[in-house]
């Protein structure tokens, strides 16, 4: 049950970073909340807030914080586990579905691009843009 607790726990942090974020907490929310609307709520609130860590953690030089909420997520479910031994079958169908979704989303961290037009002038870039001003005397 460790390993199935911190693969769903890994799983749901990958998805924070990407475009199956929704699908994915709402799926196991639903699943650790057995489907009860109070519950649901709590467990998808408890995500947010993760999310939220992870989000503001992401430029911290000290312990990286997606390890910290990974390891508190494993610890939940292994709970959930234990409590609810039938919620092992419907968990073990659950992970390799929503790792497709999240193999299947576009990172929101990924590419952007950008295209600014400035009188006759046009730039576009795939990443990082950086502006500097130069003054042409040739009008």
């Amino acid at each position: 049950m460790t390993a199935l607790a911190a693969a769903a726990a890994a799983t749901i942090i990958k998805a924070m970073a990407t475009d199956a974020w929704s699908a994915v907490s709402s799926g196991f929310a639903r699943l650790f909340g057995d489907d009860q609307d109070d519950k649901v709520g709590e467990i998808s609130a408890a995500m947010e807030q993760s999310k939220d860590r992870v989000a503001a953690g992401s430029d911290s030089k000290s312990t990286p914080v997606n390890s910290i909420e990974e390891a508190r997520w494993s610890g939940r479910i292994e709970a959930m586990l234990e409590r609810d031994p039938g919620l092992q079958a419907r968990l073990t169908e659950l992970v390799p579905l929503m790792e497709s979704r999240i193999n299947n989303a576009r990172s929101s961290a990924g590419e952007t691009s950008m295209i600014i037009s400035s009188g006759r002038d046009t730039y576009a870039a795939g990443r990082d843009q950086h502006f500097v001003r130069r003054n042409n005397d040739d009008g």
